[in-house]
């Protein structure tokens, strides 16, 4: 190292406090030798404000000498001249910039040209000193402001590379554009995920990238941005040719000037298909879930129904007793609408079937669901019930009605872990035109059967009200299917009913449930015991029975006959148009299936309507499903049989229609 400064034990290294403890490389590009000894003078005479770290200064007398210079070692600040002894002008600058490695450029010039000066600063140069009128200071100050300006872009650049790594790696796409739409900016992330080069972004607007339906949602957010000076997130389908469709969620945020004004949009672009495929994939895992425990309670139910109906057959058969016969047939007729009202809910809240119409009584169906929940409340709960006796009767589902008032009960143990009580309250409510219910439950005014379930539970928080009678959502610790609440409010909704929650955390939750009660006849229903002494219809009292089930045409059969009827009975469709033709002036009522091989019911429908338009036909069937009733209403029938029904109602149906 040539070292200017080491030439007489006059002439000592110079000491300035740049770096604590570290000496500052300084390369100096000089052809005048005096100019280095008066630089030698200033850096001694300068001022230093800590004595503890030194210059060591190296020097160049051309530009090929500093070049390799640089090639070989790195220099903390660079002092150089435009005018050396093998190149000159702005030549120097281009050169020494482009070997310094990001070292700080100082020029120490007598040239006052000022295309040259502002040449040096748009060339990188961090300073341009006069040489005739520098001085220490000025030096001073000029170098350490260099050096410590080059150490923060140093380290600016640095942060901005991990910034970029880190843009790079994640799977963000980021943008800025103005408040027109134009993109100012768009990463690579970004132009893969809109399926366009990036350079075929610039000057675009968002929309003509972004097209989908959403493209107009997406254009009144970013005017939100702009206008409200807030965050928007919006979720944009896009569909490009040849692949699947994405979904993209975009957050956009207002981007300020100096003054603070919105002048455009920052936003991040994230590919969120896979996400929301893992969510649906979650969704139908719980859904499949819930629909598993839910029919496995059901089949429970169903074997319980089923093991009593088998028990009770036996002691049929076993027994002569009249009293215990009778015990039998009632137990069985019992497990018979259990097994139908655990079936019929699941249909109604999936809006697969309507409820049954039948005029109910609701003391008889409140006080066996009391006595039910009372045998199986745990023994840290007690029920309190109070039914009014003033209750009216109204058209419903008694096994809908039934499972209802389960679901909301059984929603109320599970909410009470500890010991406590719940209540269930029913009466009568009267809702004028002026009742605050008949607005915000949507109900017409008029008398309603009002049911109030109440428990003593931790009470839900009011933003988490919505979103409890939602499908699979609950709010207890231990799993639960989630469904009991959907389904209630599918049966109150299929009665044209509703329900108003009231929930206090720390105090518990009631329900309050709205049943409308229309003006209705109650039917005298004819006792099976009685049917001995009525009298055959007179005419045509044939009835042709068609089904395929033969324990269903072998028991109707019995009680047809019992009635007093002559039955022909036939096991497909094909068989009765032949038994039809052979016994057509004494058949005066066809009871038909609806599915059956050969030839199914609405089949047979048609051709008995060709081969005699006025005959009566009442379809039987277990079929229930909206479909199955739509096929069903474009018919021609006289009436319509659903499965399972009992002699009362079989009887009521053949009197209908044959007449008395």
């Amino acid at each position: 190292m040539l070292n200017i400064f080491k030439r007489n034990k006059a002439e000592e290294i110079v000491r300035a406090p740049v770096k604590s403890g570290t000496a500052i490389d300084v390369l100096v590009v000089e052809s005048d030798p005096k100019f280095l000894l008066h630089l030698n003078n200033m850096v001694r005479t300068a001022h230093m404000p800590d004595n503890k770290s030194y210059f060591e200064i190296d020097s160049a007398g051309s530009l090929r000498e500093a070049i390799d210079k640089l090639t070989e070692r790195r220099y903390d600040i660079i002092l150089t001249d435009v005018n050396l002894a093998d190149a000159s002008g702005f030549l120097v600058l281009e050169e020494l910039v482009e070997f310094c490695n990001h070292v700080p450029i100082i020029v120490l010039s007598n040239i006052t040209n000022w295309s040259m000066i502002i040449q040096s600063a748009q060339a990188g140069i961090s300073d341009f000193l006069l040489k005739k009128t520098l001085d220490p200071d000025i030096l001073m100050r000029s170098i350490f402001y260099a050096i410590e300006r080059n150490r923060l872009e140093l380290k600016m650049n640095r942060t901005e590379d991990s910034y970029q790594s880190l843009i790079d790696i994640l799977p963000l796409g980021l943008f800025r554009i103005d408040s027109k739409g134009n993109f100012s900016y768009a990463n690579r992330i970004f132009a893969d995920m809109v399926g366009l080069p990036l350079k075929g972004i610039e000057d675009k607007r968002f929309k003509d990238i972004i097209t989908s339906e959403f493209t107009e949602k997406f254009q009144n957010a970013l005017d939100k941005i702009i206008a409200e000076n807030t965050k928007v997130e919006i979720e944009i389908p896009v569909q490009r040719e040849n692949e699947l469709p994405l979904t993209l969620l975009c957050i956009g945020t207002p981007l300020h000037n100096d003054l603070g004004e919105v002048e455009g949009i920052q936003g991040v672009l994230v590919d969120t298909t896979s996400q929301k495929q893992i969510q649906a994939e979650k969704h139908t895992a719980d859904t499949l879930g819930a629909l598993q425990s839910g029919l496995s309670k059901m089949a429970n139910e169903l074997n319980n129904s089923m093991g009593s109906i088998l028990l009770d057959s036996q002691n049929l058969r076993d027994s002569d007793v009249s009293d215990v016969s009778e015990a039998a047939i009632k137990r069985i007729e019992a497990a018979v609408q259990k097994a139908r009202s655990v079936l019929r809910p699941f249909l109604v809240s999936a809006e697969q079937v309507g409820p049954r119409s039948e005029v109910l009584d609701p003391s008889k169906i409140l006080t066996p669901i009391i006595e039910e929940i009372k045998a199986s409340l745990p023994d840290h709960l007690q029920i309190e019930s109070h039914i009014s006796d003033q209750l009216e009767s109204f058209e419903g589902d008694a096994s809908l009605i039934r499972k209802m008032i389960l679901n909301v009960i059984h929603n109320a143990v599970e909410s009470m872990p500890e010991k406590g009580n719940l209540s269930l309250h029913v009466g009568m409510d009267n809702l004028d035109v002026a009742s605050s219910l008949c607005e915000s439950l949507d109900l017409q005014p008029g008398r309603y059967l009002h049911v109030i379930v109440s428990d003593q539970g931790p009470g839900i928080p009011p933003h988490m009200f919505q979103r409890v009678f939602e499908p699979f959502y609950t709010s207890k610790e231990q799993p639960h299917s989630g469904i009991g609440l959907t389904e209630t409010l599918g049966i109150i909704k299929s009665h044209k009913g509703n329900v108003k929650m009231e929930s206090y955390v720390g105090k518990g939750t009631q329900f309050h449930i709205y049943l409308p009660v229309y003006e209705c006849k109650a039917r005298t229903i004819p006792k099976t015991e009685a049917s001995n002494s009525t009298q055959p219809p007179s005419g045509r009292r044939t009835i042709l029975l068609v089904d395929d089930e033969a324990n269903i045409l072998m028991s109707a059969n019995m009680l047809l006959r019992h009635f007093g009827y002559q039955v022909i009975t036939a096991s497909n469709g094909a068989d009765a148009l032949t038994k039809y033709s052979e016994h057509q002036s004494e058949i005066g009522l066809v009871i038909t299936d609806y599915s059956m091989p050969v030839m199914n019911g609405p089949a047979l429908i048609h051709a008995l309507r060709e081969m005699s338009p006025s005959i009566k036909i009442v379809l039987c069937t277990g079929l229930e499903m909206q479909s199955s009733m739509e096929g069903i209403s474009a018919l021609e029938l006289d009436g319509t049989l659903f499965k399972p029904f009992n002699a009362t109602t079989l009887s009521e149906m053949v009197s209908k229609q044959l007449g008395k």
